[in-house]
């Protein structure tokens, strides 16, 4: 069984590094598509022996769901079975890593087959490292925040163009798919400098969506929670969470006049 890493990069010079180190044990190769960086985000994914093949955008606009279904394309020359979306910002937690390939070839074996697609939960850190939101839409604990990672490569499958990410991939036939409790830890707003690099880029998409665009900004109900690695101790947790959870919904079902 081939597993294909695929990655979208742009100026994450800071992260990179360590999240190739943490992809690597994961799959067979990785292909990048590299949003025009200016800082030394390529040369960093060129010291990586995993990288086959890094896409340098040539484009003017956005579109993740574009840049995504080229390098499913490229995974087919690999000889792909399998592809594992990551963003250049999202990492998996240690216990996943350091079982490795190994962790994903027994999840997909255990489902004899029937799954072929994979949802895991995205915890977004904060302005921080160490502790991630968890008020509202930022809760890795809502359906919403669960993202579709591994999915099986089959001719006809293509990414569509999804609210911000383009992150959903399509016209997956024949199975079902699954939510597996495999934390991903995203840093995409690991900082103030990030937040409004994010926000001015899903801006310019022209989407339509943009009170979900408005609400990254929006910290009236800001919660966090410790990140904890230990997985024991972060399920000790999620009671106080949820309770939380189920509390905001309607304040924010309120303010922006329907439930997430």
């Amino acid at each position: 069984m081939k597993i294909i890493g695929i990655m979208r990069t742009k100026n994450n010079e800071d992260i990179i590094g360590n999240t190739l180190k943490n992809f690597e044990p994961l799959v067979d190769h990785i292909i990048i598509h590299d949003d025009n960086s200016v800082d030394k985000t390529v040369e960093i994914c060129k010291k990586f022996k995993k990288v086959k093949f890094i896409i340098i955008n040539s484009k003017n606009y956005y579109d993740a769901a574009e840049d995504k279904n080229i390098l499913i394309h490229l995974a087919r020359f690999l000889d792909g079975d399998w592809i594992l979306n990551m963003d250049s910002d999202e990492v998996f937690e240690d216990r996943i890593v350091k079982l490795g390939k190994l962790f994903f070839e027994n999840l997909i074996w255990r489902s004899k087959h029937k799954i072929a697609l994979f949802h895991f939960p995205l915890y977004h850190f904060w302005k921080s490292n160490t502790h991630y939101r968890i008020d509202s839409m930022w809760s890795p604990y809502t359906l919403n925040n669960y993202r579709p990672k591994l999915f099986q490569l089959q001719p006809q499958i293509q990414f569509k163009r999804e609210e911000c990410t383009g992150n959903f991939p399509t016209k997956i036939i024949g199975a079902y798919s699954f939510i597996a409790d495999v934390r991903v830890k995203h840093y995409g707003y690991r900082n103030e400098e990030q937040i409004k690099q994010k926000y001015e880029i899903y801006k310019q998409t022209g989407l339509k969506k943009l009170k979900y665009i408005n609400r990254m900004l929006d910290e009236s109900n800001l919660r966090l929670m410790k990140w904890y690695e230990d997985y024991n101790l972060e399920k000790e947790h999620r009671k106080e969470v949820m309770d939380f959870i189920i509390k905001e919904k309607i304040k924010w079902n309120k303010k922006y006049g329907f439930m997430r």
